[in-house]
């Protein structure tokens, strides 16, 4: 009677080669995505590469728990591997055209996952699906999430509380209310992401979660709960902008401010009610027995280290040179230099007309700076709330202020180690004005080549927007920035 041949040492002397080969596709997949770690890992808050760390972390012992169900080299697997090869290609594509951070952190994230699958049972690596949402998530993707998602969620919303409002309850609401709802010269913003964008961003992170934690399995019932759970939420905040709008018409401005956070919650609350009577429906997975994996291929491990290193040298093209006009603004504005990365990251995307002046208007006794970038590409402009936190400035109170009927304009409260001050931006262009950077860059997606200009005041003291004076200078403003945006290229050389 022949005796049976023993099992493969998995940890015998093969473990050393395996580690080291683990370790250098590892290191080809961090090169291959060099740039989404530096900008979207280690270019972020501490708060966020806590987070980060706490995600790998938790990823890393949970595959030590289970290293016996772990195949000690990778196999040949086909689902992984056309998951690694789609999100690697990707990247590559977006690095070439777009150059598009966030989109190449999310291939990096797919990617991760699809080389995991070469080293896990399959069953286990469909499971591991609702970590790659947990990563997603964890990227600071919130401002790409609203622009692309977020703003035109919006706008479909508005058109529906809109739509419904003048149907059945207050036929003299604009669309424009609906967004902004003016309280004399004041304006009270009732979309903001926090409540809107943010609860899908949110959501996602909790149904990923629950996922992991309830064992359900991935497949057509769980695709369709998951979209009956987004249903859930856009509804309930459209549920959330109608009551909004109705209480400010027939309560006051005072008692929508205070129910926006709680009416805000108590959306997100019954939509993830919702969400998790739908998750109960979906099929538990059947637990896995943790045996080692018995396929014996092998896949040469320079068939992933090679094209992930190639993938590496691959660089965004360089922007052709653009030739900067400086604007010509009257006495009342004294130009002033601008910081090398106000420059840099202005004039990478296109801006042809760009300058910062101190402002000092005697007539209407204001002060402060003023910055002006005009361009035809969204990307040379941002958010200034965002240059406020750069420069020590904190951002106190931020509201929405209609100067005009068709021209809305973002109100800051600052605190700077000075004192208090004042922040007011918009965009325009020849024919429109916005305080919403969403809506300025929709305008380029959407086929608009017209030169915008975006504003960004930075004003001495605590100013009141029902200043008469003040009102005057912005009026000011806004008709330089008009003309600047009217002008052709020839005129600004």
């Amino acid at each position: 009677m022949s005796t049976p041949s023993p099992a493969p040492d998995v940890a015998g002397a093969s473990r050393p080669r395996a580690w080291v080969t683990l370790a250098a596709v590892v290191l080809a997949w961090a090169a291959a995505f060099r740039e989404p770690l530096r900008v979207l890992v280690l270019g972020t808050s501490p708060r966020a590469q806590l987070l980060d760390a706490a995600l790998v972390t938790g990823i890393v012992v949970l595959a030590i728990r289970r290293r016996g169900a772990m195949s000690p080299w990778p196999r040949p697997a086909l689902a992984p591997l056309a998951v690694t090869a789609i999100a690697v290609l990707g990247h590559a594509a977006v690095t070439l055209t777009i150059h598009a951070v966030v989109a190449s952190g999310i291939a990096m994230v797919l990617a991760a996952w699809g080389l995991a699958g070469l080293w896990l049972p399959q069953r286990r690596w469909l499971q591991a699906f609702p970590l790659v949402l947990a990563g997603v998530c964890a990227l600071p993707i919130g401002p790409t999430l609203d622009l692309y998602v977020g703003f035109p969620l919006r706008m479909a919303s508005t058109r529906v509380t809109h739509a419904l409002l003048a149907a059945f309850i207050e036929g003299d609401v604009s669309m424009q209310t609906v967004l902004v709802i003016d309280a004399g010269t004041r304006g009270v913003q009732v979309d903001l992401p926090c409540s809107g964008v943010r609860s899908l961003y949110c959501g996602a992170i909790a149904w990923a979660a629950a996922t992991w934690f309830e064992h359900r399995r991935v497949g057509a019932r769980w695709l369709l709960a998951s979209g009956g759970f987004v249903i859930a939420l856009v509804l309930t905040n459209l549920a959330r902008v109608i009551a909004l709008v109705l209480l400010h018409t027939h309560v006051g401005p005072r008692p929508t401010e205070l129910l926006h956070l709680p009416l805000g919650m108590a959306a997100f609350s019954a939509a993830c009610a919702a969400g998790w009577w739908l998750l109960q429906r979906v099929p538990a997975t059947p637990a896995a027995a943790a045996t080692a994996i018995a396929d014996g291929r092998r896949l040469p491990p320079l068939l992933l280290v090679v094209p992930l290193l190639a993938v590496a040298t691959v660089s965004p093209r360089a922007s052709a040179p653009t030739q900067v006009a400086v604007p010509q603004l009257p006495a009342w504005a004294e130009p002033l230099p601008l910081e090398e990365g106000e420059r840099a990251s202005t004039t990478a995307h296109g801006a042809d007309a760009l300058g910062k002046w101190r402002v000092s208007d005697p007539t209407t006794k204001v002060r402060g700076q003023l910055l002006l970038v005009r361009s035809r590409d969204w990307r040379a402009h941002h958010q200034p709330d965002a240059c406020h936190h750069a420069a020590g400035r904190a951002v106190v109170d931020a509201r929405t202020v209609l100067l005009a009927p068709e021209v809305p304009v973002r109100w800051l409260a600052l605190r700077t180690p000075q004192g208090p001050a004042t922040g007011v931006y918009w965009f325009q262009s020849s024919t429109r004005v916005t305080e919403d950077h969403d809506a300025r860059a929709w305008a380029s997606l959407s086929g608009d080549t017209q030169p915008w200009v975006m504003v960004s005041l930075t004003l001495d003291g605590a100013r009141d927007p029902d200043d008469a004076e003040l009102r005057s200078f912005l009026d000011v403003v806004g008709h330089e920035a008009a003309a600047l945006a009217r002008s052709t290229d020839e005129e600004l050389r």
